[in-house]
């Protein structure tokens, strides 16, 4: 259950990292060589990762293969959320390519928050998904059983 929760809301933190691209790059960043394309592949792959991971895919796909199909969804966030962070740190400290930040704005701050979390509340679920036991591998089996004449 405790999953579930951190993937709910790891969603709703991908979605406002997408949201925030998305109004960025529909803004002034369009325009920006390379940075500009970047914001609209983050917006449409964080809508892609929202998505997979509030879909049933474990219902669909079969428990393990729905948990790994999770697990990797939840590593595309995680990604996003990580590569985010660490483009917005060089263009603000130096130069990517060619492009350099001015100061930090509201709208970066709110993409912070939303980067970290997604980053904090994804980690464990793509963990557990990928590296955890199934329920079903942690079943055990009955010994044999004694035949009754």
């Amino acid at each position: 259950m405790t999953l579930q929760i951190l993937r709910r809301i790891g969603v709703l933190a991908i979605l406002v990292t997408g949201a925030v691209h998305l109004q960025q790059y529909l803004g002034d960043y369009h325009a920006v060589p390379t940075i500009g394309p970047l914001f609209l592949l983050n917006a449409i792959g964080a809508g892609f990762v929202a998505l997979g991971l509030l879909l049933p895919i474990e219902r669909w796909l079969g428990e393990r293969r729905g948990e790994i199909a999770v697990g990797m969804l939840a590593i595309g966030g995680v990604a996003i959320g990580l590569g985010s962070l660490i483009g917005l740190y060089i263009a603000e400290t130096s130069t990517l390519f060619g492009f350099s930040e001015g100061t930090l704005e509201t709208v970066m701050w709110i993409a912070i928050v939303a980067e970290a979390a997604a980053v904090i509340l994804l980690t464990p679920v793509a963990l557990a998904s990928l590296f955890g036991s199934s329920s079903s591998a942690t079943r055990t089996t009955a010994g044999p059983r004694a035949v009754r004449s």
